[in-house]
Parts: C-alpha cells; sequence; structure tokens
C-alpha cells in the first residue's frame, strides 16, 4: 500500500473507509505469508523498474498507461533509468528490471527483452546509534563540559576502522550474514552513514579497496582540512623494510624469511601462526615513530593489530620492551626475534584502558571491558569467535582522553559479524582527545627526516 494513501483528513474519513483499508491489510498479510513460495502473489501487483526508456518510437513502446500487464500479472511501472532506489512504497513487492537493445536509426529490437526480479523489497534495519562516553580521571578531578570536539581548539576526536575489505567478505566466512546484508553495494552505504555520523575530526580506515591488483586492501587517514594541516607524510610497506631483517639471516634461511616477512602491506599480519612477523612489523612501525616522537609531537597508533591483548606485539606497544627468552610466544623458527630492536621509549597507553579508571563511567560500560588486560572484551565477531585485535594508542605525556565511543556486546550485534545493522567483522573504536599542554608545529622548523628512509636499527 502507497504510503500517500495511507493518510486521512479526519478521525470520520478514517472510519467510512475503514471496511476497505482493512481489507488490504487482510490481503498484505495472506500475501507476505506465501512470498516465499510464489512471489508473484503479493498483492496481485508487483511492481517494476522496468526499461521504458522513451525512444521516441511508438511502435516498440506503446505503455502509456501506469498499470502493466506480463504473463498476466500487473506490473507498475516505477521508473525508466538504469538503476532505481527502491522506497517505502516498495515495500512487500518485489522488483523487476527489463532491458531491450534497440538499433535507434531503424527503430527495430536487436534482442528479446531480458529482465531481473528481485524478492519482495525489505525495510533495512533502523540504525542503531552509539554514544559517547565522558572519562573522568580519578586522579585528576575537574569539572568537564562535554562539546562537540571541534568547538574546542585543545580537543580532537580519532575514529579507527576495519571496515572488512569486499575480497574477504565471502558467504563461506561469513555465513551467518544475509548474502544482500554482504554485498559491497549495501555494506558500502551502511558504513557510509555509519561513519559519517561519528562526526570524528581524523579518520583511519583499513582494508580498505583498491582495484590495483598488487594492493588488496590498505590504509585510509583522513582528517578535516579546516582543523590539521598535513605538514609531512610517511609511508611504511612492510615488505620493503622487512629486507634488513632478511639479509640478517642465515644464507639457507632467507628464502624462508621472504615468505614469512613479505606479507602485509596494511594492517598487521593476521595469521595467528606467524607470531614472529606480527613483532616484526610493529616493531619496525614503532621504531620509526620513535624518532618522531623525540620532537615531542603528539604520537597516535590506530588499527587493526591482529595481536591479542597480552601478546608479544601488544606488550611491546605498552611496555617499551619484550625479551625473547621469556615470551609466552614460541612460534620463531628463523630467530627472526634476535634482529629487532625491541625496546622503545615512546610513553604508549591504550585509549580505550582509561574505562576502567574513571569515576564516570556506568558499571555496565565497564562489564564490556576485560579487567585483566584492560582492553575491550571484542573489537572482532566473526564465525562465532570473538577476540579484540583493534586499538588507538597514544602518548600518556601530552594526550589525555576525554571520550570513549562506547562499546557493543554480544547482544548488541548478535551471534556473528557483519550483520545487516553492522556492516563489518570488526567494530569501530573512537577516542575524544585533549592536548595536555600547548602544541604548535613552528612554521621555521623542519619537519623530522623520514625514519623509514633507511631500514629500522637492528639490535
Amino acid at each position: 500500500m502507497p504510503v500517500r494513501e495511507s493518510y486521512y483528513c479526519s478521525k470520520q474519513c478514517f472510519l467510512d473507509l475503514w471496511p476497505q483499508h482493512k481489507a488490504r491489510h487482510c490481503l498484505a498479510a495472506e500475501s507476505v505469508s506465501k512470498a516465499s513460495n510464489d512471489c508473484y502473489s503479493l498483492m496481485g501487483r508487483l511492481r517494476s523498474s522496468g526499461s521504458w526508456t522513451d525512444f521516441g518510437i511508438d511502435s516498440i513502446f506503446v505503455e502509456s498507461e501506469t498499470l502493466v500487464e506480463r504473463e498476466g500479472k500487473t506490473w507498475i511501472k516505477v521508473g525508466s533509468s538504469e538503476t532505481y532506489v527502491p522506497s517505502m512504497d516498495d515495500f512487500g513487492f518485489c522488483l523487476m528490471f527489463e532491458s531491450l537493445a534497440i538499433d535507434c536509426s531503424l527503430g527495430f529490437p536487436l534482442s528479446e527483452i531480458k529482465s531481473i526480479m528481485t524478492d519482495p523489497v525489505i525495510i533495512p534495519p533502523h540504525p542503531c546509534p552509539r554514544h559517547m562516553i565522558q572519562i573522568q580521571h580519578l586522579k585528576e578531578p575537574r569539572n568537564i563540559v562535554f562539546e562537540s570536539q571541534s568547538s574546542n581548539a585543545d580537543t580532537f576526536s580519532v575514529l579507527s576502522y576495519n571496515i572488512l575489505s569486499d575480497i574477504y567478505a565471502s558467504r563461506s566466512a561469513h555465513v551467518k550474514c544475509p548474502g544482500w546484508a554482504l554485498a559491497w553495494e549495501y555494506r558500502r552505504k551502511n558504513l557510509l552513514l555509519e561513519i559519517t555520523g561519528y562526526d570524528a575530526d581524523i579518520i583511519c580506515l583499513q582494508e580498505v579497496y583498491t582495484a590495483n591488483q598488487f594492493i588488496s586492501d590498505g590504509c585510509a587517514t583522513f582528517f578535516r582540512h579546516d582543523r590539521f594541516k598535513e605538514i609531512t607524510k610517511y609511508e611504511l610497506e612492510f615488505d620493503k623494510t622487512a629486507l634488513s631483517v632478511v639479509e640478517g639471516l642465515e644464507p639457507g634461511q632467507r628464502t624462508e624469511g621472504q615468505i614469512r616477512l613479505m606479507k602485509a602491506n596494511t594492517h598487521i599480519y593476521a595469521n595467528p601462526n606467524l607470531p614472529d612477523v606480527k613483532l616484526c612489523q610493529v616493531a619496525s612501525l614503532v621504531n620509526g615513530l620513535e624518532k618522531i616522537a623525540q620532537s615531542q609531537i603528539p604520537i597516535l597508533i590506530c588499527g587493526d593489530m591482529n595481536s591479542l591483548p597480552g601478546s608479544d606485539p601488544h606488550k611491546f606497544l605498552v611496555t617499551g620492551r619484550i625479551c625473547p627468552v621469556s615470551s609466552k610466544e614460541t612460534a620463531d623458527p628463523l630467530g627472526i626475534y634476535n634482529l629487532l630492536k625491541l625496546q622503545h621509549s615512546i610513553p604508549l597507553v591504550s585509549a580505550y584502558s582509561s574505562l576502567l579508571c574513571s569515576g564516570r563511567v556506568k558499571e555496565d560500560e565497564k562489564k564490556k571491558m576485560n579487567q585483566e588486560t584492560k582492553e575491550p572484551v571484542f573489537t572482532n565477531l566473526s564465525g562465532g569467535n570473538s577476540s579484540t585485535l583493534d586499538y588507538i594508542f597514544h602518548t600518556e605525556n601530552n594526550l589525555e582522553v576525554e571520550g570513549l565511543l562506547e562499546l557493543l556486546n554480544s547482544e548488541t550485534v548478535g551471534e556473528a559479524l557483519p550483520s545487516p545493522l553492522w556492516s563489518s567483522d570488526h567494530i569501530a573504536l573512537m577516542a575524544n582527545f585533549r592536548f595536555k599542554q600547548a602544541f604548535c608545529w613552528e612554521p621555521h622548523s623542519p619537519p623530522p627526516q623520514n625514519p623509514w628512509h633507511q631500514a629500522a636499527p637492528l639490535s
């Protein structure tokens, strides 16, 4: 039933037309119950987005009426373009797209009419907004005005999100997600609405699809140009950085070293059986950032680390060192750990650990945190397995967390991700930061030299 026919000018008007209105309800209910077996039965009137393009050839297209008969069924013409976006008026109806090749010079069809029909149109799930949680540090009690971060020059917000590249969104890997909700055409719109809704000042995305056959996914960073200015940019490709480590191996191990180390070109490598590769990539990243941090520039590290809390990469980031001898990670068959600089002086902390030390956060929110690891209970939920792989790290000496995007739980996301509501197998993380001290880049000061211009130093 079209929405425009659902309104009545008065209560009496509605009562007078109730018999007809009730009949339509009964017919709709009966039709929907049969939809799984016979989509033609829906109301007996199926909507079509067919290609009744106006070629000015009356001998071929003579349908000037809204209603069109196809195989004894009544269709309503709703468009004549190559694409069509369903509206609420289409809810419960099937859509059919027809196309026909025509020789415009002669006015004759060149083929038979080709048609594609959809399942009945459904209403997409209503967005479930996530709210920001105000953080008040117990050690420094003060009154905080929680405003939009873009209105204060001393504060800014950062979003980190693995959006699930289309090449990894397969039905075999995500069996609990409906096919239509897994399609990139649906997910990209849903993701765009979610990401823009967070209104972050800096956006860090992982698994960003590219058509380049040599780079299947990657990282993309966006920022508000009215709040920030790009001074310099460094790019780190793990496969190139790994060359220095490979050269330090014994000749007989270099071939296997290349295979193990030259894997990731975006976020940290995902294979759980290769922890040495993960640590090598994280160490290469931090060793370069350490050179930048020496100039007192605030540091943020956002991304999918593909490493659990307490793993060697995670401990290396938050403690500043890792000892291969006492490490719980045993898969270092090539002795790569001995070739890495496994210590740094950057005072990094995890932004979400602030939830556990805040005096204003509700207990329900703290239950979404792992009390032992001080990280979220999960940031990834795929194939029935939940894990924490995503993080936002910051330098504790010059940045302070003022707000965090609320976490999700199993009741919110359901059995697995992605889903019709959440279009990635990861959840977005977001933090509001305040500068602890005034920071300004002097225009006459040269930017730090590229820390990855040469290979990271080895111990």
